[in-house]
């Protein structure tokens, strides 16, 4: 939006002539209003969406519980920046959503990590199981 219809609105508002510029400039705020509701949006579902991985992988067994309360953390920090800040604020700078970027490229090293390794442990099971004498796990019911 701050790109393609700001710009569109703003540019329509400095080119009208005086008379129309008060219903210009209130069209350019509109477009500002809905630029901040989509943002908001976006930050929200961003932070529900790692609050629920979070939430999922702390309540699991395979990767550590403090992995999922990282990502957890961090959509928290990321919804209270989409409803709170965004919404009612505006685009004002936040220790809040710093933290929740911090804890997001945090949590997707980590994962990356712990995957990387996981992936590895799996890769050698595998080969185990091709070997000839070794026990064969039964074959799944799907």
């Amino acid at each position: 939006m701050d790109g393609i219809a700001l710009k569109r609105a703003v540019d329509n508002w400095v080119s009208v002539p005086a008379a129309q510029k008060p219903s210009a400039l209130a069209a350019a705020e509109a477009v500002r209003w809905v630029d901040m509701g989509m943002n908001g949006l976006s930050y929200f579902l961003v932070g529900l969406t790692l609050l629920l991985f979070g939430l999922a992988i702390a309540l699991g067994s395979i990767y550590p519980r403090w992995a999922g309360l990282i990502a957890a953390l961090s959509g928290v920090a990321l919804m209270y920046n989409g409803v709170i800040e965004v919404a009612f604020q505006g685009f004002v700078g936040s220790i809040i959503k710093l933290v929740g970027l911090a804890l997001l490229a945090l949590w997707a090293i980590v994962m990356g990590v712990l995957m990387w390794h996981d992936g590895g442990r799996r890769r050698i099971a595998r080969l185990d199981s091709s070997l000839p004498g070794s026990p064969q796990r039964p074959a799944s019911p799907r």
